[in-house]
């Protein structure tokens, strides 16, 4: 969330209050990048004001919060290597 959101800050500089109306103040942006990590689908009415940049940014926030930091962790995580397979060995005894 941080990450995207100081990517936010760099990309949509233009966006923040300057004192127009229409613009943004900081914590709309963070409030942004917050519920697209968590997917909750509030907004306030930033993102279609945003760059493509920025866009770009919440749309991969959305993704790696609906895939879960622990899914991508196990997903770039080391793979096992298969174990082999060994059998218990044992002479019957027959008489």
């Amino acid at each position: 969330i941080a990450f995207f959101f100081g990517i936010l800050l760099i990309t949509e500089h233009g966006l923040l209050l300057s004192g127009g109306s229409s613009q943004f103040g900081t914590e709309d942006i963070l409030f942004e990048t917050v519920s697209a990590a968590a997917t909750v689908g509030l907004s306030t009415g930033v993102t279609p004001n945003l760059s493509t940049m920025g866009k770009f940014c919440i749309v991969m926030c959305m993704f790696i919060g609906r895939l879960g930091p622990l899914t991508l962790a196990v997903m770039i995580g080391k793979k096992d290597v298969a174990q082999s397979i060994r059998y218990p060995a044992q002479e019957v005894v027959v008489g």
